[in-house]
């Protein structure tokens, strides 16, 4: 999704809300800041559920690239190689393939490891002293190190993003099998818990319940605005005790 269209949706997502919120407040600026607390809140259990599907329905890139690792670079070529279109004239060689695009040779290296490229890669690359116009490099995420070394050598070197390598995938139904599908990722009731009551919400939910408490006073639907105040603050009441609760554990920790 491009980001106009994401402006776009926010904004009408946004205005949705507000306007409904006005016609049931009858109070302009509340409406408009319920109806961005609703959208906010909407938008983001979407995009939780969202992901969550997506990691139960394909495996996640870094598993991907556990994957590939394990295979070997000859093998990923190999996989590789049907995916690319067979006008362009792919031939294989070990761990790359080229092909012809715009009358112009481009080479595609699968470095997928247990590490990321290195230098010393890079040096083999350059050693070989390759024809092609461009080099696509597939692998974990290079260093700081690398990309700087790639800049100052007369090669066109881009490295690949595994999110972006996964995403072809899924585009063309290549994604490869999971080493083992009985183990999943499943919904971790915990690991929501402690996200939702996280010690970096606790200001977020004092301040919200302030601000409804606020509002409330002014209000002729005070009973709602009080309601929601005190549900805040019994979030924000959770999150600090979540938080002392960590910080006591992680020092018996060190003391053991």
């Amino acid at each position: 999704m491009k980001t106009f269209d994401k402006l776009f949706i926010n904004g009408l997502g946004i205005l949705f809300f507000s306007f409904m919120f006005y016609f049931i407040t009858k109070v302009f600026i509340v409406g408009m800041f319920i109806g961005y607390l609703a959208w906010v809140l909407i938008r983001s259990v979407f995009l939780y559920l969202t992901q969550r599907y997506n990691v139960t329905k394909n495996i996640s890139y870094r598993e991907m690239e556990n994957i590939f690792s394990i295979w070997g670079t000859e093998k990923q070529a190999q996989y590789f190689l049907s995916i690319i279109p067979k006008c362009y004239s792919p031939v294989i060689s070990g761990n790359s393939i080229r092909y012809i695009k715009n009358r112009e040779s481009v080479r595609i290296i699968f470095n997928y490891k247990f590490s990321s490229t290195s230098r010393e890669d890079i040096s083999i690359i350059y050693r070989e002293k390759s024809p092609d116009s461009k080099i696509y490099i597939l692998g974990r995420a290079p260093s700081r190190d690398v990309i700087m070394l790639t800049n100052v050598l007369p090669l066109d070197i881009i490295f690949i993003p595994s999110k972006r390598i996964r995403k072809i995938l899924i585009k063309h139904n290549a994604m490869p099998d999971p080493i083992d599908s009985k183990n999943k990722k499943r919904l971790s009731w915990k690991k929501t818990f402690s996200e939702t009551f996280s010690s970096e919400h606790i200001k977020y939910y004092y301040l919200g319940s302030l601000t409804f408490f606020m509002y409330g006073i002014f209000n002729i639907y005070r009973t709602w605005y009080f309601a929601f105040a005190l549900t805040t603050f019994v979030f924000g009441c959770v999150s600090l005790l979540c938080s002392i609760h960590e910080k006591r554990e992680s020092k018996k920790k060190k003391h053991s």
